[in-house]
């Protein structure tokens, strides 16, 4: 579990994380929504120690939380051009001090063992978001966080991650993801996280979400909350 008390964040006297609190269950699969500016990725910086927050505290009610490793999937995967997927995946086998154990699987799965040794800058938008999922779940971690994880990929390969993140759901991993795709959202998620300015909106579980906005389908309840119809 992530638990997150408090939380105040601000840039240049401008709040963008205003006393958020919330927790974030294992097995299950948070979305994390709000329109830009919204200070979504100052929060998922802050669950990846890349931002200090003022105030606040994020922790692990069953251990230390800054021990727990996190997989990170950014949206916009950011390698060096010139190295080979292999050198890419020996970089991070070596940080995270172990080998990987689904190598072998997703490079099957997602069909790359012909694609393996060619450098980052040969690859097309969406190989290259196959190689941000190679480097995310190629080590088995208890948390992930995904940032518009689908971008750039085909039909055949949103339906395999789809299917990824539920196996981890079953691991009882804890997974947030961002996405501006409400079906995805409505296939997906089992608990909405809603930030607007800053401020913690809403957050529960989909029937919650329905009951609140009044609506029968979770896509037309997220629209409204989208368009700021609520």
């Amino acid at each position: 579990m992530i638990k997150i008390e408090n939380l105040n964040k601000s840039y240049n006297n401008h709040k963008v994380l205003k006393d958020i609190s919330l927790d974030i269950s294992e097995g299950l699969i948070t979305a994390l929504l709000g329109p830009n500016g919204s200070g979504k990725t100052t929060l998922i910086k802050s669950i990846l120690q890349l931002r200090y927050p003022d105030s606040g505290k994020i922790s692990n009610p069953d251990g230390n939380f800054f021990d727990t490793p996190i997989g990170y999937m950014p949206q916009i995967p950011n390698f060096p051009e010139n190295l080979k997927i292999r050198e890419i995946i020996d970089i991070v086998s070596r940080l995270e001090k172990r080998k990987p154990e689904d190598l072998e699987y997703l490079l099957d799965e997602m069909k790359m063992e012909s694609m393996y040794n060619k450098t980052f800058n040969e690859l097309s938008g969406g190989m290259k978001q196959k190689v941000n999922i190679l480097q995310c779940f190629s080590f088995r971690k208890k948390i992930y966080i995904l940032d518009e994880p689908t971008s750039s990929l085909d039909p055949g390969m949103t339906y395999f991650f789809k299917n990824l993140l539920k196996r981890k759901k079953e691991e009882n991993c804890s997974i947030i993801f961002t996405s501006h795709i409400l079906s995805e959202v409505q296939q997906l998620a089992d608990k909405l996280v809603l930030l607007v300015e800053g401020k913690l909106l809403f957050h529960g579980t989909r029937e919650e979400a329905l009951k609140k906005y009044n609506r029968d389908d979770l896509e037309e309840a997220l629209r409204s909350f989208w368009e700021h119809k609520v």
